[in-house]
């Protein structure tokens, strides 16, 4: 992904104006598991399609959004929701 870093800060979340940083590749591998697994949705509710390739993390409100062709995805409702990870065991939580 190449997303110039002065473009990066200014970037925000669309809904709470909080800011975003770039997926590191373990939480992208993880989004891939969840999607395997069918666990992986938007914050509509709605199904994702595909797993993502890259993305932006706003950690303040748990949701990443997508990079496409290095265009940034902002639309609240196309925001997937990040799995919950037990801390220390790499896991994901509630199975």
């Amino acid at each position: 992904m190449n997303l110039d870093p002065t473009f990066l800060a200014k970037l925000r979340s669309p809904g709470g104006l909080k800011p975003l940083r770039i997926a590191r590749a373990d939480e992208l591998e993880a989004l891939a598991e969840a999607f395997r697994q069918g666990r992986l949705v938007r914050r509509s509710g709605k199904p994702v399609e595909s797993a993502p390739v890259a993305g932006l993390v706003c950690e303040a409100e748990g949701v990443l959004f997508r990079v496409d062709d290095d265009i940034p995805v902002l639309l609240a409702e196309e925001a997937i929701v990040l799995p919950v990870r037990t801390p220390g065991t790499g896991s994901s939580g509630g199975s």
